[in-house]
C-alpha cells in the first residue's frame, strides 16, 4: 500500500528557523533553516518510510481569502531576510533528491494538501506544524504536528481529536468563533476560547448555533454578541476552512519517491557545508546511482606494507585520525584500516600508531596535522612525540574565521566542499590555508604567536597544577556542615521538609506555602531564579541564596575538582582551548580553571588546596589594567596616557578628573564608581547597566558617562570608528591583526546588531590582551628553558600567569617574568606587571 507523504514547507522552514541556533557558510550564507528542514526530513523519512513525498509551499501573492477578507493575515511581521534567502535553496535541493515541489498562486498550501490528500485513496500523512490542518485528519490521514524544534513531532489522528472532544468539522468551526490572532481571523467579537468550546459541545456548526440561538446555554449577553458579530463569524469561517478543491492537475506517479541521493545533491550540500546531512541521507536512501566515488584513497591492510610504505616518507606527512588512520605521501593518498573488534579486517590499531613513531620523531620531516595538541596526547600513550616542524589545519582555521571553528576533520573538509576526504585532501587544504593567511595579513600571527604556543600548552597540560587533596575534603566537609545547617533552617522557617534544589518545590513553598509575591505560573511552575528570589522580603529568602551559593561551591568545585585529580600524580591537568574564542584569548576545561572563585570570601579559600610541589612555591605574573593601557594606546587620548606614564593609579586618577578634585581627596566610593566606568566604557556599558552597577538613577550614570567622555576626549571617537569599521568591513582587527568578523551586523535582528556594536569596540582591546599574554609566554617560556630554570608555567588565567618555581630559583625567575612581559612589546604607555609569590595559590590575589 502506499503511503504518500505531504510536507507543509513554509510550516516546516519557519520551524527549523527559529529552533536551530544560527549557521552560516564561510561566505556568511545563512544555513540553519536548510539544517534544519533536511534533518527533520530525514528522520521522518527514516521513520514514515513513505513511498509519495510532496512539497507543498506556498506562493508569493494574495490568495482568494485577502479577496475575502482584505485584513486577513495583514498582522504577519515580515519573513527575515536571512531566511527568504534560504527558501529557494531548499526547494533546489528537494528536487535534487527527486521530490516533487508544488504550489498554486491564489492559494495557500494548505488548500493544496487538502486536495491532493482528498483525492488520493492512499494513506496520506501532513506534516504541518499548523493546527489548521487537523480539520483534514480522517480515517486515512494523520497530522504530524511539530511540537518543538526539529525533533518533537505528535501524530494527530481521529482517536486524538475524539479523545479532546474535537471533529475535523469542529476545528473549522471552533476558528471562526473564537477566531485566530495569528491569521488574523476575527471571529464573533467578545466571544472567547471557552465559550466557542462550550456552544461547539452543544451544536457542531456555528450555522445550527445561529438556527437554534435562542435554545442555546448561553447568556443573553453572549447571544447578542453572536447576532451582532454573525456575518463576521460566517466570514471567518470561510477564512478557516481548507479548500479541497484546488484547480491542479494531480499525478500521483510525479509524487513517487525514488529514495535515492543523488550527486546534484551532495554537491549542494557540500557548497553549503553542511556534509554531516550528506552522511545522514547516505544511511537512509539507496547510494547505488552515485557517479562520485566513496573514497578515492589507498586501502592499507596489512603492517609489513604500512611501514615499508613509512620508510619512505623523507620530508613531508600529512595525517589525521578517525576509526581509522589517514595520510598522504608524495602526493597519494593512503588510510589504514583498523581493527575495531578482534573479529575485524584490518590493522591492529595500537601496531598501526606504533609504526608511524620514527615519522613524527624525525626533525627533517613536516608533518601536516588537525588538532596538533590533542594528537600530541594520543600519541603519547604510545611514548611518540612531535619532534620538528608542524602545521595545525584547525589552528590556521581558527584564524582565518573565529566563527566557523571545525569541530572535527570532516567540519573542515565541509569548509573546504571537499567530500569524503582524505589525507592529501588535508595536504591541499593545508596549502591554501597558507594563502589566505598571508592575503588576510595573518601569517604573522600564526607563525610568531599561535604555532609555537602548541608545545607550551602541551608541557603546561602535562605538568597540570598539585592539589592538597586532604584540604579540599575538609574544605567539602566544612561545605557541608554549612549546608546541613542552612537546610535546618529553612525547614524550620518553611515548617516542613522538601528538596530545596527542586525548583518546582521550592515554587511551591515560597509562593503557596508562604504566600509570597510571585510572577507568572509556567508549565514547569513558578520562577525561582536568583533575580526574582532577590526582590522578595522574607527571612527565608536570605537563607536560601545562602545555601544556593555554598552547594554550587561544593558541587562544581570541591566534587567537580576532587573528580579531575589525577591519581597518579595528585594534581589536576586542565586542557587550554587555542581555538574556541573569538577574541584568541584561550578558555580552559576539565575543570575550568578561569572560574575558580574570586569574588566571595568562600569560594576564594578554594585557592587554598591549589598548591606547588614540595620545595617550590607559585609564582604569579599579571599585567596591571592591560585593556585599559590599550585602550590609551589605540585612542591616544593625552589625559589617559599621562595617568599611565605618570604611574597613578588609573581608577583614582579618572575619579579625580571627573570629580574635579585633587587625588589625595578622592573617597573609596569614588574610586568604585571610576572604577565601573573605566572597565564598563571597554564593554560598550549603557546608562542602564552603569546606574545598575553601581546603585545610582539612570540620569546620574547618563551624566558620569558624559563627564568620562569629556574628560577622555578620544575615547568615545575610537570607539565609534571601530564599530563604524566593523559594520561597514564586517570585522575589525587587534594588534597584532587578528580578525573577528561580525555575522551580526549582516542580520536583521537588531539585539544582534547591538550585541556586535558592544562587540566591535572591545575586540581590539581584547584581543591584543590576548596576542600579549600569548606573546610573552613564549617568551618567559624561551627564556627559562635558555637559562635552564627548573621553573615552569602551569596555569594562564586572562591577564595572568603562574609559574611553579623552586625555592632557589624565586628572585631569579621573578626578575625574568617582570622584564620580559614588561618589555614584550612597544605601546605608548608603559606595560606593568605585577609580580607575587605564595605557597598556594589564594597567597597569590
Amino acid at each position: 500500500m502506499n503511503k504518500i507523504l505531504l510536507l507543509d514547507c513554509h510550516s516546516l522552514i519557519n520551524r527549523a528557523f527559529y529552533a536551530i541556533r544560527e549557521m552560516r557558510t564561510i561566505d556568511g550564507f545563512p544555513t540553519n533553516a536548510i539544517y534544519g528542514f533536511f534533518r527533520m526530513l530525514s528522520n521522518i523519512i527514516e521513520t514514515q518510510k513513505p513511498t509519495h513525498i510532496g512539497a507543498v509551499f506556498d506562493m508569493k501573492g494574495p490568495t482568494f481569502r485577502n479577496d475575502i477578507y482584505s485584513e486577513y493575515k495583514s498582522n504577519r511581521k515580515p519573513t527575515p531576510e536571512e531566511l527568504i534567502q534560504q527558501v529557494e535553496e531548499i526547494k533546489s535541493i528537494l528536487e535534487s533528491l527527486n521530490i516533487k515541489v508544488i504550489g498554486k498562486s491564489g492559494y495557500e498550501a494548505d488548500d493544496v494538501i487538502g486536495t491532493i490528500a482528498k483525492f488520493s485513496s492512499d494513506e496520506v500523512i501532513i506534516v504541518s506544524g499548523d493546527r489548521d490542518l487537523y480539520q483534514l485528519v480522517d480515517s486515512k490521514t494523520n497530522v504530524l504536528f511539530t511540537k518543538k524544534g526539529v525533533s518533537d513531532l505528535e501524530n494527530i489522528n481521529e482517536q486524538f481529536l475524539f479523545d479532546k472532544g474535537l471533529t475535523a468539522q469542529k476545528v473549522i468551526e471552533y476558528k471562526a468563533l473564537a477566531g485566530d490572532s495569528a491569521d488574523n481571523i476575527p471571529g464573533a467579537k467578545g466571544i472567547g476560547k471557552k465559550t466557542a468550546e462550550k456552544l461547539l459541545a452543544e451544536f457542531d456548526t456555528v450555522e445550527e448555533i445561529y438556527s437554534n440561538l435562542n435554545g442555546a446555554n448561553v447568556s443573553e449577553n453572549i447571544k447578542e454578541k453572536l447576532i451582532e458579530s454573525k456575518d463576521i463569524v460566517l466570514i471567518s469561517k470561510k477564512l478557516a476552512t481548507i479548500d479541497i478543491n484546488v484547480p491542479i492537475e494531480i499525478n500521483l506517479d510525479d509524487f513517487v519517491f525514488h529514495k535515492s541521493i543523488t550527486d546534484e545533491f551532495i554537491e549542494k550540500m557540500t557548497n553549503l557545508e553542511i556534509i554531516s546531512l550528506i552522511e545522514r541521507y547516505k544511511e537512509i536512501l539507496d547510494t547505488s546511482k552515485l557517479s562520485i566515488p566513496i573514497s578515492h584513497d589507498i586501502e592499507i591492510n596489512d603492517i609489513d606494507e604500512l611501514i615499508n610504505l613509512l620508510s619512505t616518507v623523507s620530508w613531508e606527512i600529512s595525517f589525521y585520525l578517525t576509526d581509522d588512520i589517514h595520510f598522504s605521501i608524495d602526493d597519494k593518498a593512503y588510510h589504514v584500516k583498523t581493527q575495531q573488534t578482534l573479529l575485524d579486517d584490518g590493522i591492529n590499531f595500537d601496531n598501526a600508531i606504533k609504526a608511524f613513531k620514527k615519522v613524527f620523531e624525525d626533525v627533517e620531516i613536516k608533518k601536516i596535522l588537525f588538532d596538533a595538541k590533542d594528537l600530541m596526547h594520543k600519541l603519547e600513550t604510545y611514548n611518540i612525540s612531535i619532534n620538528g616542524n608542524f602545521d595545525d589545519t584547525l589552528l590556521k582555521q581558527y584564524l582565518i574565521n573565529s566563527n566557523r571553528i571545525p569541530k572535527d576533520i570532516e567540519s573542515l573538509f565541509a569548509i573546504y566542499k571537499v567530500n569524503n576526504g582524505t589525507g592529501l585532501d588535508l595536504k591541499n587544504i593545508n596549502i591554501e590555508q597558507d594563502a589566505i593567511l598571508k592575503d588576510k595579513g595573518l601569517w604573522n600571527l600564526y607563525t610568531n604567536f599561535e604555532l609555537p604556543l602548541i608545545n607550551i600548552l602541551f608541557e603546561m597540560e602535562n605538568t597540570g597544577f598539585r592539589v592538597d587533596l586532604d584540604a579540599l575534603n575538609a574544605l567539602g566537609l566544612e561545605y557541608l556542615s554549612v549546608l546541613n545547617d542552612l537546610s535546618d533552617q529553612i525547614y524550620e522557617i518553611a515548617g516542613k521538609t522538601f528538596n530545596i534544589n527542586s525548583n518546582q518545590q521550592l515554587g511551591e513553598v515560597l509562593f503557596e506555602d508562604l504566600n509570597l509575591q510571585h510572577g507568572k505560573k509556567t508549565k514547569t511552575g513558578y520562577s525561582v531564579s536568583a533575580e526574582t528570589l532577590e526582590s522578595l522580603d522574607h527571612p527565608i529568602i536570605p537563607i536560601i541564596l545562602k545555601y544556593r551559593k555554598y552547594m554550587k561551591l561544593n558541587s562544581t568545585y570541591i566534587q567537580g575538582m576532587r573528580s579531575q585529580v589525577n591519581q597518579n600524580t595528585m594534581r589536576i591537568h586542565t586542557i587550554f582551548n587555542q581555538c574556541v574564542t573569538v577574541t584568541g584569548r584561550l578558555s580552559s576545561t576539565e575543570p575550568n580553571m578561569q572560574n575558580i572563585p574570586i569574588k566571595t570570601e568562600e569560594g576564594r579559600e578554594i585557592r587554598k588546596v591549589l598548591i606547588p610541589k614540595d620545595d617550590c612555591v607559585l609564582i604569579s605574573a599579571d599585567y596591571s589594567q592591560i585593556e585599559l593601557r590599550l585602550l590609551a594606546h589605540f585612542s591616544q587620548d593625552e589625559n589617559m596616557i599621562k595617568l599611565f606614564e605618570e604611574n597613578i593609579d588609573i581608577h583614582a586618577g579618572t575619579a579625580s578628573k571627573i570629580y574635579k578634585i585633587p587625588l589625595n581627596a578622592i573617597t573609596d566610593n569614588m574610586r568604585r564608581n571610576a572604577k565601573a566606568v573605566n572597565f564598563g566604557i571597554i564593554y560598550g556599558i549603557s546608562n542602564f547597566g552603569l546606574a545598575k552597577t553601581i546603585g545610582i538613577p539612570q540620569y546620574q550614570a547618563k551624566a558620569f558617562i558624559e563627564t568620562y567622555f569629556d574628560t577622555f576626549k578620544r575615547i568615545k571617537p575610537y570607539m565609534d570608528s571601530n564599530v563604524k569599521f566593523a559594520k561597514d568591513n564586517g570585522y575589525i582587527r587587534s594588534l597584532s591583526g587578528r580578525i573577528r568578523y561580525f555575522d551580526e551586523f549582516k542580520s536583521t535582528n537588531k539585539n544582534l546588531h547591538n550585541f556586535a556594536s558592544r562587540a566591535a569596540m572591545n575586540m581590539p582591546l581584547q584581543g591584543s590582551a590576548a596576542d600579549i599574554i600569548k606573546l610573552a609566554m613564549i617568551k618567559v617560556n624561551n627564556e627559562l628553558k635558555n637559562n635552564s630554570c627548573k621553573a615552569k608555567l602551569i596555569l594562564q588565567v586572562h591577564d595572568e600567569l603562574i609559574l611553579e618555581c623552586p625555592n632557589e630559583e624565586i628572585e631569579f625567575v621573578s626578575s625574568l617574568l617582570k622584564t620580559n612581559m614588561e618589555n614584550v612589546i612597544k605601546l605608548k604607555v608603559p606595560l606593568i606587571v605585577d609580580v607575587k609569590i605564595g605557597k598556594n595559590w589564594f597567597e597569590l590575589m
